[in-house]
């Protein structure tokens, strides 16, 4: 019964910009980022659209660090491209949008929740034996979201 504890509120850290994007840059900013902290990186959704405005570009990615046998790391990141104009050089002009949200992932190999006694202890282990754990590891992965909103928006600022 694996369990998702929030590191950031609401919508999560967001970045929104409009001008000039070096699109190369922001991407292999972002994936050097995530492999230098050893995270294993999925990118679940990339579309790309012509709009009568520009083009539209979705991303989603998922990365997530094992950081023990029943607590990973995971951050959510979702980027959106909109009325994008190609310029010279690789750059494009439009508008960005990307949001951040993460948590740790506790049970991730769901060993805890299948009958109720389990489920029991699971509630137990969670509030009482490791509850300390979980809150350094989401210390921790606070500031590594911090370090990746940072990461990002100086390779969003690079072309203002």
């Amino acid at each position: 019964m694996s369990e998702l504890h929030k590191v950031n509120p609401g919508r999560g850290l967001q970045l929104r910009q409009t001008g000039v994007f070096d699109l190369e840059k922001i991407y292999r900013v972002m994936k050097e980022w995530i492999n230098q902290n050893k995270y294993n990186f999925n990118e679940k959704d990339h579309t790309e659209k012509a709009e009568d405005k520009g083009k539209e570009v979705i991303l989603e990615w998922v990365s997530e660090r094992e950081v023990t046998d029943y607590l990973k790391m995971h951050i959510a990141t979702n980027i959106l491209f909109i009325n994008l104009h190609p310029l010279k050089e690789g750059l494009v002009k439009g508008k960005v949008k990307i949001t951040f949200t993460a948590g740790v992932i506790s049970d991730y190999k769901n060993n805890f929740g299948k009958s109720l006694f389990t489920h029991w202890l699971f509630k137990l282990y969670e509030n009482y034996i490791i509850k300390s754990e979980i809150e350094k590891y989401e210390d921790k992965l606070q500031e590594e979201l911090e370090d990746f909103h940072n990461i990002t928006k100086e390779a969003l600022d690079f072309h203002r």
